[in-house]
Protein backbone atom coordinates (compact mmCIF):
# COMPACT_ATOMS: atom_id res chain seq x y z
CA UNK A 1 0.00 0.00 0.00
CA UNK A 2 1.48 3.35 -1.05
CA UNK A 3 1.53 5.68 1.90
CA UNK A 4 -0.50 9.53 1.17
CA UNK A 5 1.46 11.86 3.00
CA UNK A 6 -0.08 14.96 4.03
CA UNK A 7 1.40 17.78 5.85
CA UNK A 8 -0.57 19.86 8.70
CA UNK A 9 -0.23 22.94 6.95
CA UNK A 10 -2.33 21.48 3.84
CA UNK A 11 -5.08 20.46 5.92
CA UNK A 12 -4.96 23.96 7.13
CA UNK A 13 -5.32 25.75 3.96
CA UNK A 14 -7.27 23.22 2.08
CA UNK A 15 -9.53 21.09 4.65
CA UNK A 16 -12.10 20.24 1.92
CA UNK A 17 -9.87 19.32 -0.83
CA UNK A 18 -8.06 17.27 1.84
CA UNK A 19 -10.90 15.30 3.03
CA UNK A 20 -12.04 12.33 1.38
CA UNK A 21 -9.17 12.93 -1.31
CA UNK A 22 -7.42 9.31 -0.64
CA UNK A 23 -9.06 6.76 1.72
CA UNK A 24 -6.28 6.72 4.46
CA UNK A 25 -4.06 10.00 4.68
CA UNK A 26 -0.53 10.01 7.22
CA UNK A 27 -0.36 13.45 8.31
CA UNK A 28 3.25 14.92 8.91
CA UNK A 29 4.16 18.44 10.87
CA UNK A 30 7.91 19.01 10.55
CA UNK A 31 8.80 15.97 9.13
CA UNK A 32 7.02 13.67 12.48
CA UNK A 33 3.54 11.90 12.44
CA UNK A 34 1.01 13.92 13.98
CA UNK A 35 -1.91 10.97 13.43
CA UNK A 36 -3.77 9.40 10.62
CA UNK A 37 -6.42 11.32 7.93
CA UNK A 38 -9.60 8.61 7.42
CA UNK A 39 -11.81 9.14 4.34
CA UNK A 40 -15.56 9.23 5.74
CA UNK A 41 -16.02 5.82 4.03
CA UNK A 42 -13.14 4.31 6.11
CA UNK A 43 -14.69 6.03 9.00
CA UNK A 44 -17.94 4.62 8.20
CA UNK A 45 -16.98 1.10 7.78
CA UNK A 46 -14.63 1.25 10.80
CA UNK A 47 -17.42 2.41 12.73
CA UNK A 48 -20.04 -0.48 11.40
CA UNK A 49 -17.80 -2.91 11.67
CA UNK A 50 -16.16 -3.22 15.53
CA UNK A 51 -12.60 -2.19 14.09
CA UNK A 52 -12.29 1.02 16.90
CA UNK A 53 -13.34 -1.01 19.61
CA UNK A 54 -10.99 -3.73 18.83
CA UNK A 55 -8.76 -0.77 18.14
CA UNK A 56 -9.13 0.22 21.45
CA UNK A 57 -8.62 -3.01 23.30
CA UNK A 58 -5.47 -3.51 21.84
CA UNK A 59 -4.06 0.22 23.07
CA UNK A 60 -5.94 -0.71 26.77
CA UNK A 61 -3.15 -4.02 25.96
CA UNK A 62 -0.02 -1.98 25.42
CA UNK A 63 -0.27 -0.20 28.54
CA UNK A 64 -1.74 -3.61 30.75
CA UNK A 65 1.19 -4.41 33.12
CA UNK A 66 0.85 -7.75 32.98
CA UNK A 67 0.52 -7.68 28.82
CA UNK A 68 3.46 -6.06 28.57
CA UNK A 69 5.44 -8.43 31.05
CA UNK A 70 3.82 -11.59 29.18
CA UNK A 71 5.25 -10.01 26.38
CA UNK A 72 9.02 -9.31 26.88
CA UNK A 73 8.83 -12.89 28.34
CA UNK A 74 8.43 -14.23 25.74
CA UNK A 75 10.98 -12.10 23.61
CA UNK A 76 13.72 -12.58 25.67
CA UNK A 77 12.67 -16.58 25.69
CA UNK A 78 11.81 -17.02 29.40
CA UNK A 79 8.22 -17.88 28.59
CA UNK A 80 7.17 -20.26 26.19
CA UNK A 81 4.07 -20.52 23.51
CA UNK A 82 0.68 -21.85 24.59
CA UNK A 83 -1.53 -23.49 22.49
CA UNK A 84 -4.93 -21.83 22.06
CA UNK A 85 -6.93 -24.36 22.95
CA UNK A 86 -4.41 -24.59 26.25
CA UNK A 87 -5.23 -21.37 27.22
CA UNK A 88 -8.82 -21.60 26.53
CA UNK A 89 -8.92 -24.35 28.99
CA UNK A 90 -6.25 -22.91 31.88
CA UNK A 91 -8.57 -19.79 31.72
CA UNK A 92 -12.02 -21.11 30.82
CA UNK A 93 -12.29 -19.39 27.77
Amino acid sequence: MELNLITSTQIQKNAKRIFGRKPIQIVLSKNKLQGILLSAEVSEHILKSGLLEQLQEELYELKDKETVETINKYRNKEAKPIALADFRQKYGV
